[in-house]
């Protein structure tokens, strides 16, 4: 089974659009017949996962293992880290295994160059009843879940606990690069407003990555908002990224985006800059759309010229518009999301990532 179906049928289950109800309703029904897909795949039910966010599926032996990572409702609250075992890759697993047991927001998974060690973020409560952000490393992780084993939440070490404690956008996502560093989001602590800079020396609205020897992070991508998915190209190992949109802008502006990282420290506008994409707003055109000053933070480009053309070239060239909004009929208000699953939206702006054409098709949905 391929990684792109594989990923598809754990989100068949998980997921808000498939439904009109909240992410992490337990009683919607798995719909893998409303997912569209390029010609020569197909979708079908694999597993269900309770409050699924990401997964990592490996070959271990003739076994194939999928962890994976869920966060219930908003965050900070209690949720589980899981184990998939397909003994013999057949496609059909013969169970699904909780490796541990109530972690505070075990969104974030990643797993090391030998598939041994698996990396999970969260939360966990101090002294003082605060939250901080913390990565765990979880030691011989294959045999845990081969042999049916469970973590204690003591067996646990830590990574880091220098992460932020602000739940808002504080659920983080997380690959391994080929460094063998951990590449983790901090989210902006809100929907739109001045990048603040904790007590530790970490940015809000950016992306790091994390040394899991030394616990040293090293910011690698500014100004993104609420990075909620990332993935690296085999050959170029350049990262892609979503980022998702500010709200209270109406019911179609700005866009979310799919970005490409071309050289660490980029920086990608956020608050100041937003993006519009032309066409439908449930389908967008392929480009890169429009950047826009944001009204809030940057009136009339005050504080930073966003349409100049120096910004706009370096802009549009590692970013593409792909907003797509949905009405959940369980909320009163519009929620949108950045929608790679339109057939349109696979070649994934062509015409600027030509040469990393054939990873966004596999892997968009990563």
């Amino acid at each position: 089974m391929s990684r792109l179906s594989l990923t598809l049928l754990l989100l068949a289950g998980a997921c808000a659009f498939l439904a009109p109800a909240p992410c992490g309703a337990q009683d919607v029904e798995p719909r893998p017949d409303l997912l569209q897909v390029i010609p020569g795949f197909k979708t079908k039910l694999y597993a269900n996962v309770s409050y699924a966010r990401s997964l990592i599926s490996i070959k271990k032996g003739r076994a194939t293992i999928t962890y994976v990572g869920s966060r219930l409702g908003w965050g900070t609250t209690l949720s589980d880290v899981w184990a998939i075992v397909d003994s013999n890759s057949d496609g059909k697993p013969e169970y699904t295994w909780q490796l541990v047991k109530q972690l505070n927001t075990p969104s974030g998974i990643a797993l090391d160059k030998n598939n041994d060690i698996l990396y999970v973020s969260g939360f966990q409560n101090t002294s003082s009843g605060d939250l901080k952000g913390m990565v765990w490393s979880m030691k011989d992780v294959s045999k845990y879940a081969l042999r049916k084993k469970e973590y204690q939440i003591s067996d646990l070490t830590v990574v880091s606990d220098k992460l932020p404690g602000d739940p808002y956008h504080g659920w983080r996502y997380m690959r391994m690069n080929k460094d063998g560093d951990i590449v983790i989001p901090v989210g902006l602590n809100c929907n739109t407003c001045t990048q603040n800079t904790t007590a530790d020396g970490i940015k809000f609205g950016t992306i790091y990555k994390l040394n899991p020897q030394t616990g040293a992070f090293t910011l690698i991508a500014d100004g993104v908002r609420n990075c909620v998915g990332l993935d690296f190209h085999p050959d170029s190992g350049h990262m892609y990224f979503t980022d998702n949109g500010r709200d209270l802008l109406g019911d179609d502006l700005p866009d979310c985006k799919l970005n490409v990282l071309m050289k660490e420290g980029q920086n990608f506008g956020i608050p100041y800059c937003l993006n519009v994409g032309s066409g439908d707003p449930w389908k967008r055109n392929l480009g890169p759309g429009t950047p826009m000053n944001d009204p809030d933070m940057n009136p009339n480009g005050t504080v930073m010229d966003c349409l100049g053309a120096m910004l706009a070239l370096a802009y549009q060239a590692s970013s593409c518009s792909c907003l797509r909004r949905m009405t959940l009929q369980a909320r009163s208000s519009r929620m949108k999301a950045c929608s790679l699953m339109q057939e349109a939206v696979f070649p994934v702006c062509s015409e600027l990532f030509a040469a990393d054409r054939f990873h966004m098709q596999v892997h968009a949905l990563a």
